[in-house]
């Protein structure tokens, strides 16, 4: 899967939940959304990043940040500006995370035919880290890597995210600054 497939997927489940709130798709490499917010912006960014790269048969990871920036600018958007996309969200909403979340892992280890040896093993030797993970609940207080193998996992996501953003935006409306994880 490319990037650039994968970014089309999530503006195509988030535009329609986007838009109506009056944000608007900045033109990035990335998906990153912004809407003005009193003397500021507020962006919703979902990104892949370098550090989560898409290995076959191991899927990849990608990470949904909400920011307040004072212009609608991708290199304002860093770890002080940071809210996370968590902290408005409520306790149904994180199991509902965590079920996508393993349905997703289940898939990726049900795997059973690989192109090489190199994918089997190389599943093979994450899965000890997978399954440790299982069970692990979304914390509200930092960014949450989100696990995909397909483009079916990708929509889902994104259907997902399109879901939240209101009550983030409500969240953050009603916090302003002090909703920034780093303060």
């Amino acid at each position: 899967m490319t990037s650039r497939d994968f970014y089309r997927v999530i503006d195509q489940a988030l535009r329609p939940a986007l838009e109506p709130l009056g944000f608007a798709r900045l033109k990035t490499a990335s998906s990153v959304w912004v809407k003005p917010f009193d003397n500021l912006f507020v962006a919703l960014q979902v990104e892949k990043g370098v550090k989560n790269p898409y290995i076959k048969p191991l899927g990849g990871k990608f990470n949904v940040r909400l920011h307040l920036v004072k212009s609608p600018d991708t290199t304002e958007m860093h770890s002080a500006t940071s809210v996370s996309f968590l902290r408005y969200q409520s306790d149904d909403d994180l199991a509902e995370m965590k079920r996508i979340r393993q349905k997703i892992l289940r898939k990726i280890l049900s795997q059973n035919i690989f192109e090489s040896e190199f994918d089997k093993s190389s599943l093979e030797a994450a899965k000890p880290l997978m399954e440790l993970g299982f069970e692990h609940y979304p914390n509200r207080r930092q960014p949450w890597p989100l696990e995909y193998l397909d483009i079916e996992d990708v929509a889902e996501w994104g259907k997902f995210i399109a879901r939240k953003v209101a009550a983030a935006f409500d969240g953050i409306s009603k916090e302003g600054n002090s909703a920034l994880m780093y303060k």
